[in-house]
């Protein structure tokens, strides 16, 4: 799942170390933030299928009671 944030977060690392210092300064805070919000988008998305079922089930019984 998380594979595929830290493998962009290698090639930006690598693509950074092959530009020019300019264009690695630009790049690979971008492709590093790119990364973060990948991983962190699957993260949240795998909480809240975890979550929201468990919710969904309680909410109603504490709505009755």
């Amino acid at each position: 799942m998380f594979e595929r944030s830290l493998t962009a977060l290698n090639e930006a690392e690598k693509s950074a170390a092959n530009s020019s210092a300019a264009e690695a300064s630009v790049a690979a805070p971008r492709a590093e933030n790119r990364a973060r919000e990948e991983y962190f988008g699957e993260l949240f998305l795998s909480w809240k299928n975890a979550i929201c079922p468990q919710v969904a089930r309680i909410v109603p019984r504490l709505a009755r009671s």
